[in-house]
């Protein structure tokens, strides 16, 4: 979906419209009725090539599960250092705060680590770099665009720190009798064979998983952006505020809207709305190059064609008909996520798929 929550508004007029009868011709056409060419030119969209890594994991990767083994029954040791420096083993306290809420996935009690093995973010390690024993302190990092956790790419945390304790850690040697005892291998080649082949599918779950992903953003490159219509900007980014400023007034009614958006996200007012108008611009784009397929591909979605698709996303909502699909999902948006799936089921179809090695 490509907006997950849609203004009031929006249902009320899907459901006029559907009263008016809708269900005759192209709905993709009723609700989006602007000259789609005007703002873009697609590039190259079928027979495209998808290069894949090799599913087999390396050495390397291999290694860093056995090395992760090793870790959990390693034996802990307190020391008498009292500052951090680069390479110590050091337990931290630490509470993450995005969108001005604390979240657990970013929170860790007496958490033990190594400071330089990257297990966090190399600005949270370097961090604690000279600080003491005991020591409480804060930091804001803001995720490069690539990191490998998508929800946090872009975004700042605020961290809140505390240095609790130095140790030193004891590895035990990898044998078959370890193995044996602890995960019930006969040998350490049976457990390096089990880990061949965990990595291998789950290399490959991800290959799929992605799939649509990494097509759908080749298509997106190779298409030419001319300019995006002010009013489609203006429709998502009142679709986006609606949430934020629904809670605005539920919960901080007598601040300035401003104000509670920098309480709320851990940004200024302008930062946070040139991230709403990023995010909106990728969602136009995204309509833009679906649209400009449809009607070059003549894809078309009659009433009955959408209600039999409708059907597919019954389970998804929890809704037992159609109706009660309409009330999570407005019909637009809804028409507009049918013709994407077949789109991007079609396109699939023409891609190459290149395995290269690792």
């Amino acid at each position: 979906m490509m907006i997950k929550r849609i203004a009031a508004v929006l249902l009320v007029v899907a459901c006029i419209v559907a009263s008016v009868g809708c269900e005759k011709g192209d709905m993709l056409q009723t609700y989006y009725d602007y000259d789609v060419f005007e703002y873009v030119t697609l590039g190259q969209y079928t027979d495209l090539t998808l290069e894949v890594r090799d599913p087999a994991p390396t050495e390397k990767e291999i290694q860093e599960v056995i090395d992760s083994f090793l870790d959990a029954n390693s034996v802990i040791t307190p020391t008498g250092k009292t500052t951090v420096s680069d390479g110590d083993f050091v337990k931290l306290t630490y509470d993450g705060y995005y969108l001005g809420v604390k979240r657990d996935g970013l929170s860790g009690e007496n958490y033990e680590f190594q400071i330089g093995s990257l297990e966090f973010i190399e600005e949270f390690e370097d961090s604690a770099i000279g600080k003491r024993k005991g020591e409480a302190y804060t930091i804001e990092i803001i995720y490069p665009d690539d990191f490998r956790n998508q929800d946090l790419r872009g975004q700042k945390v605020r961290y809140m720190i505390k240095v609790e304790d130095f140790y030193t850690k004891e590895f035990p040697e990898l044998t078959d009798e370890l193995v044996y005892e602890k995960l019930g291998y006969n040998s350490v080649e049976n457990f390096k064979t089990y880990i061949t082949e965990r990595l291998t599918n789950t290399n490959i779950a991800n290959a799929e998983n992605n799939f649509t992903y990494y097509v759908w953003e080749m298509v997106l490159d190779n298409a030419t952006i001319k300019s995006l219509p002010q009013d489609r900007m203006d429709f998502y980014e009142e679709q986006s505020l609606a949430y934020i400023k629904e809670l605005w007034q539920k919960t901080f009614p007598s601040s300035t809207f401003d104000i509670f958006v920098e309480i709320m996200t851990n940004k200024t007012y302008d930062e946070f709305m040139e991230e709403i108008k990023n995010q909106c611009e990728d969602v136009v784009k995204d309509e833009l190059v679906l649209l400009a397929i449809a009607r070059t591909e003549g894809i078309v979605l009659e009433w009955n064609d959408y209600k039999s698709y409708a059907r597919n996303y019954l389970e998804q909502y929890n809704c037992v008909s159609i109706h009660d699909l309409e009330q999570n999902v407005a019909r637009e948006e809804l028409c507009l996520t049918i013709v994407g799936d077949i789109i991007h089921a079609k396109i699939a179809e023409t891609v190459t798929v290149v395995t290269k090695p690792n």
